[in-house]
């Protein structure tokens, strides 16, 4: 596979498409930088975008980077952030070497379970269809965050319909 970098290798969240050979791979920091986000708006909803790149056949997305809303609306069973401020450092990023590229989005489903709201089912084939987006396949990771527990579940909107990853342990 060649091309592997030492980030890519230190993943601790790693998930596969159940019949395929999809798989998505989060780097250890970036798994903090989510859960420190989340816990620090707990008990409301907090997310951002998730930044990465896929390796040269497609089948495994790295993710990279989170790129949090500088403006945003949340709640306890509401997120929405705001595009304000975000294109500048998606063109950023997609100049660097390798590029990374916007992957999907992040949110908190505090003291909630990791399934998919309506809201968030809505969310991800708008983005499938979005112009300005750019992405077929987008990812949705939601995080189950309680004071006493974390769980994760990752979504991708593949073939007109959202698909649930197994989290690889």
């Amino acid at each position: 596979m060649g091309g592997r970098t030492s980030n890519e290798l230190k993943t601790v969240l790693k998930f596969k498409l159940a019949n395929t050979d999809l798989q998505v791979k989060f780097q250890k920091a970036v798994v903090s930088q989510m859960l420190n986000k989340g816990k620090s708006h707990y008990p409301n909803e907090f997310g951002g975008i998730l930044i990465g790149r896929y390796d040269e056949i497609r089948k495994v997305a790295y993710i990279h980077y989170i790129v949090n809303p500088k403006h945003f609306k949340a709640s306890p069973a509401f997120f929405q952030r705001e595009t304000k401020g975000l294109e500048q450092k998606l063109i950023d990023l997609h100049k660097q070497t390798p590029s990374l590229y916007y992957l999907g989005e992040w949110h908190t489903h505090p003291n909630g379970s990791t399934s998919p709201s309506t809201t968030d089912i809505n969310t991800l084939i708008t983005l499938s269809k979005s112009e300005q987006v750019s992405i077929d396949n987008p990812l949705m990771l939601i995080i189950g965050l309680s004071p006493s527990k974390i769980n994760f579940g990752l979504y991708i909107y593949l073939d007109q319909k959202i698909q649930k990853y197994e989290q690889q342990h």
